[in-house]
């Protein structure tokens, strides 16, 4: 099954493979890292222990800093290499990480190109986040002693399933996690599951509350509303990740919710900029108009197109209110707590399934409310707007998922050292 999986690795690089070379050219040689090549790589010091940790976007990125952070707070000779997928996640990182992180994309997950990584990077130790299970990169750890470890890790029924049908390839790989971090109770018992050892499985807590509340006490609304042309005194509904099927209803929610706060606006967000076209038809079949992003000078329409990538956290921000998206449609939802960390009041529709337990938490402390329809949504930002639903109490979110950093950073430096 392995050599089936370079075989489809193999197909699949040959089709990204022209696609990485054209963004390397013309856009940013750091692509050049999905190929294994990487440049900007130091020698690694003399007594200094290099971590390795692999982050794919956004959310993963603040959760993978915030354990940088806790680690460099605990030891003072460790180097960091943070490969991070996608760009919206590269772009956080570059503002957000230290001078001793090293950022690269990770390599194809083909033996040629992850071989060219761990001959660069030379980690003591792997840190994977969530569901970055990589047979290829965790193969290459395993086969030079390198102990591997999964932070925040997360599983849903539809992922272990797959894993499950796959389990030639997947089993052995946990099997052979030296730690992991889960996210929930429930992540904890798929792990299980799938062939992890008891005794390298703790924790109940996800990582990117804590990373996200932290990063929301240095939140500078001001700056933002600046940037978007807006003043304090502006109400703004931020919808935020939205998915094909999902932009219509929330249209019609602001076009609704507009008739009672006349000065209303909102922000949109698509999760793929691919989908812009579709929803600037949309508004203007609706006889609106609007600004994109990009191009906002002063005195943007009403309704604002988020089309630049990295900002969707710093947007829910300004919010009156936010709805976070994949919801309405059975996609399984995106993370609610970019718009709570920063007391946003929070909606999202009833297909949460990708945090289900988080997402059970939040409603039974009442920090969100879920939604089915386009009045719902109405009636959630007039509320909002109201003062009816108040603003998170991000200290209280802070402690209702109190985290379990402290213990994650140890037993990292206890592989590192090991």
């Amino acid at each position: 099954m392995n050599f089936l999986y370079n075989i489809f690795s193999g197909i699949a690089s040959l089709v990204v493979l022209p696609v990485v070379l054209l963004k390397a050219l013309i856009d940013d040689r750091a692509y050049l890292g999905f190929l294994g090549i990487y440049k900007q790589v130091p020698k690694c010091e003399s007594g200094k222990t290099r971590i390795w940790i692999h982050a794919s976007s956004v959310g993963e990125v603040k959760a993978a800093l915030l354990t940088i952070e806790r680690l460099r707070n605990s030891a003072n000779d460790i180097e960091f290499i943070l490969t991070v997928f996608t760009p919206r996640g590269m772009k956080v990182a570059r503002e957000e990480a230290g001078s001793d992180v090293t950022l690269n994309y990770p390599p194809l997950d083909l033996p040629v190109f992850v071989r060219r990584a761990y001959s660069k990077f030379k980690p003591s130790v792997v840190v994977l986040t969530e569901t970055e299970l990589w047979p290829g990169l965790m193969r290459g750890a395993y086969s030079r002693g390198i102990p591997v470890a999964i932070i925040n890790g997360r599983l849903t029924d539809k992922t272990l399933v797959h894993y499950i049908a796959l389990k030639s390839v997947f089993r052995p790989l946990v099997e052979n996690l030296s730690m992991i971090h889960t996210q929930s109770h429930l992540d904890y018992d798929r792990y299980r599951r799938l062939g992890a050892k008891d005794s390298v499985i703790f924790g109940e807590d996800n990582l990117k509350t804590a990373a996200l509340v932290k990063a929301g006490e240095k939140f500078d609304r001001e700056s933002v509303e600046q940037d978007f042309g807006l003043s304090n005194r502006d109400r703004v509904f931020v919808a935020g990740s939205t998915r094909e099927g999902e932009d219509e209803i929330i249209l019609k929610a602001y076009v609704k919710a507009r008739q009672s706060i006349g000065d209303l606006k909102i922000i949109i967000a698509p999760r793929h900029t691919t989908r812009i076209p579709t929803i600037e038809k949309l508004i203007t079949d609706m006889g609106h108009s609007y600004t994109l992003r990009s191009q906002i000078q002063s005195n943007p329409e009403d309704i604002i197109i988020l089309d630049t990538m990295g900002e969707l956290w710093r947007v829910y921000g300004i919010g009156t209110a936010a709805f976070v998206g994949g919801s309405l449609v059975p996609i399984g939802g995106h993370n609610p707590l970019e718009p709570l960390s920063l007391g946003v009041p929070t909606c999202f529709g009833p297909s949460m399934e990708n945090s289900a337990e988080l997402t059970a938490h939040l409603l039974e402390n009442k920090f969100a409310e879920t939604v089915h329809s386009a009045d719902d949504i109405a009636d959630f930002v007039i509320r909002s707007a109201g003062g009816d639903i108040p603003r998170s109490d991000t200290k209280r979110l802070a402690s209702l998922f109190a985290s379990e950093i402290d213990e994650v950073a140890e037993r990292i430096l206890k592989l590192a050292g090991d």
